[in-house]
C-alpha cells in the first residue's frame, strides 16, 4: 500500500488489488493447498482510489482507478503522487514498468 496527500486528497495505491475474485474459489480447501494456489494464480492487477475531503470533515471515496492494460503481477499502485490535481501512479511488475498520469 502506498499513500500520497495534497490538501483535501488522499491518493492510496493498493498493489495487490484484484477485482476479479480469483481466491474465493479456495475458500474451502485446507491452508497449504490456499497458499499455492493463492501465489501462483492471484494476478496482482492492482488500483488506486482517491478520496477527498468533505465539508463536514470526512472523506469520501470519489475515485478509483484500474486499468485494464495492466499485466498480471505488474501491481499497479506500487507508488503513487499527488501534486495539486495530477496524480501519478506506477507498477512494479513487469518489464518494463509503467506510470500513469491522471489530471
Amino acid at each position: 500500500v502506498s499513500v500520497a496527500v495534497s490538501c483535501s486528497t488522499i491518493v492510496v495505491g493498493a498493489d495487490g488489488d484484484d477485482d476479479r475474485g480469483q481466491n474465493s474459489e479456495f475458500d474451502n480447501q485446507d491452508d497449504n493447498d490456499y497458499e499455492r494456489e493463492y501465489y501462483d494464480l492471484e494476478p496482482n492487477y492492482g488500483s488506486v482510489y482517491i478520496f477527498t475531503r468533505q465539508l463536514a470533515g470526512g472523506w469520501v471515496q470519489t475515485t478509483k482507478i484500474a486499468p485494464t492494460d495492466v499485466a498480471k503481477k505488474n501491481y499497479f499502485g506500487y507508488s503513487v503522487a499527488i501534486s495539486a490535481h495530477t496524480v501519478a501512479a506506477v507498477t512494479y511488475g513487469g518489464s518494463p514498468g509503467s506510470a500513469y498520469v491522471k489530471e
